[in-house]
């Protein structure tokens, strides 16, 4: 996969108020993203913040695990909303100029609202899943982290794929 968004999502990240993220955990999963094989961005980048913050005082109780996995989450999901917006601009773009009924946007549009309703409810299972004990609740965040991790790579992909195409 080219990695030729670095610069720009970097800039990206600058330019952005990270309240809720952490923004070296986002800079340091996306220096992982793009140094990663094709193919073994989630292996090797995902979970790695959380593990570092697990290790710190605190950060091995049930309340301390949650938390590293939901600041872990905000910074793939900072990551996520800079690809899919990129992603947005690109498709507009493409749409423009683009012949025939492909409405790239819509579709991009759709898709997100799609796999938001299936992240909700497939963590939600996750959680139920777990039973009645407090790791329900490592479970659920561990849910959120896998699904955002992923969906970020995944909208990193199609950048890549739509770039390869002009």
């Amino acid at each position: 996969m080219t990695r030729i968004y670095l610069a720009i999502v970097l800039s990206f990240l600058a330019s952005m108020a990270t309240a809720q993220a952490n923004e070296e955990m986002i800079m340091n999963i996306e220096s992982c993203v793009y140094e990663a094989p094709d193919g073994e961005e989630l292996q090797r980048c995902r979970n790695f913040p959380a593990n570092a913050c697990m290790d710190k005082p605190g950060g091995s109780s049930t309340r301390g695990m949650v938390a590293c996995l939901n600041e872990e989450r905000a910074a793939w999901d900072f990551l996520l909303n800079a690809y899919y917006q990129e992603l947005k601009q690109k498709s507009a773009a493409d749409d423009a100029v683009a012949q025939g009924p492909l409405a790239r946007v819509a579709s991009l549009r759709d898709a997100q609202r799609a796999w938001i309703a299936f992240r909700d409810a497939d963590c939600k299972m996750a959680y139920a899943l777990a039973g009645e004990g407090a790791i329900r609740q490592i479970a659920g965040a561990d849910c959120l982290l896998g699904h955002t991790a992923a969906r970020s790579v995944a909208f990193l992909d199609m950048l890549d794929i739509q770039m390869g195409s002009d």
